[in-house]
């Protein structure tokens, strides 16, 4: 470790490659210092770091320039800030979390090491390899940002606050929309039914089940997927007399005026998440300022300070993930497999460093 605390008295900090985006060309690696964990912060060695559509999204914009890229990301700690609980972290241990990628200069996922917030990761338990964990942090607390504190799908504990620290099939019936590779899976994951969404009768085959289905989560949120789920949550073509209380709603992963097409009436698509609002900053995203949120940023500390006990349990599984040849200077080559559609069902993994 002294080698990464000299900083503070050298003249010549060591320094580090980190991917960085660069205005109007493709992000390139750069060297940088490495980053030293201010009071609340971990430093870590990296080890793995996955790859995220918003990843690809900024670095293709290159908006804004000379940030390092990327939110998901695993590997051990090498330092402590000031104020980190030491009952909860210490130095060699193995630690995944998320940082919000393209918004700052010293810091970012894809890199040799980074710092981020303690309360944004968790510890890794033994059963679960590095490359796995990677995979989680972005998706977690976007399922959580839908289901809990959006269509409140989630349990109480006996005072009556939010419980995440257990995971149990709801009394809920889950029909899935995907294409057909991936149906066994969501069907061994808990999916009640599962269509293709690409059939020509898939809103009559939905609506034929009979279901009043009033909550979805549209986990694409591109073209006309919204109006696709839309239609399915309807049982005809003909606006409902009387809606059901608390109506038929749709939760998406991008702003609403990005949606495709029409919304039947009796449908609300106009919620939807940012999983930015978790790490408890302000930010920009799509030329607007967005304050920061205490109530998120709890929710999201609660969300992966859970981890770790349901991924020993394996009440929590990763995501399928494929590992991609090449470190950091050929995530690129991710980027554009993403940008080609060619990325389904899995998440692109990128090897940093050594560890398990």
């Amino acid at each position: 470790m002294s080698r990464l605390n000299s900083p503070s008295t050298s003249c010549n900090p060591p320094t580090m490659k980190a991917l960085m985006s660069r205005f109007l060309r493709s992000p390139a690696l750069a060297t940088i210092p490495i980053p030293q964990p201010e009071r609340g912060e971990l430093q870590l060695e990296v080890a793995y770091v996955s790859l995220n559509p918003t990843d690809y999204k900024h670095a293709f914009m290159a908006l804004p320039p000379s940030k390092v890229i990327g939110c998901d990301f695993s590997g051990r700690v090498t330092a402590l800030g000031s104020e980190v609980d030491r009952s909860s972290f210490a130095e060699g241990d193995r630690v995944a979390g998320v940082i919000h990628g393209c918004h700052y200069s010293h810091a970012g996922a894809f890199a040799q090491y980074l710092v981020a917030d303690a309360n944004m990761c968790y510890r890794v338990p033994d059963s679960i390899p590095l490359e796995q964990a990677c995979t989680v942090g972005v998706g977690w607390i976007s399922a959580m940002q839908a289901l809990h504190q959006r269509l409140y799908c989630g349990y109480q504990d006996d005072s009556g606050k939010e419980d995440t620290s257990r995971i149990e099939r709801p009394d809920t019936f889950i029909v899935a929309l995907a294409s057909k590779q991936h149906h066994a899976n969501l069907r061994k994951l808990g999916a009640d039914v599962v269509f293709d969404y690409r059939s020509p009768s898939i809103v009559q085959d939905v609506r034929a089940l009979g279901r009043d289905v009033r909550k979805a989560i549209d986990c694409h949120s591109e073209g006309s997927s919204t109006v696709l789920a839309a239609q399915c949550m309807l049982s005809s073509d003909q606006p409902e007399s009387t809606p059901p209380k608390g109506g038929r709603r749709i939760i998406r992963t991008l702003p609403p005026r990005m949606i495709s097409g029409t919304i039947p009436p009796g449908v609300q698509a106009n919620e939807w998440i940012l999983s930015y609002t978790a790490l408890g900053k302000p930010f920009w995203f799509l030329f607007k300022h967005y304050p920061a949120s205490s109530e998120d940023y709890n929710a999201a500390k609660r969300y992966l300070k859970n981890l770790t006990p349901l991924l020993e349990k394996g009440e929590l599984v990763p995501v399928n993930h494929r590992l991609m040849a090449g470190g950091l200077g050929d995530i690129g080559n991710g980027f554009k497999e993403m940008a080609a559609g060619k990325v389904r069902g899995e998440k692109l993994v990128y090897r940093v460093a050594g560890g398990k």
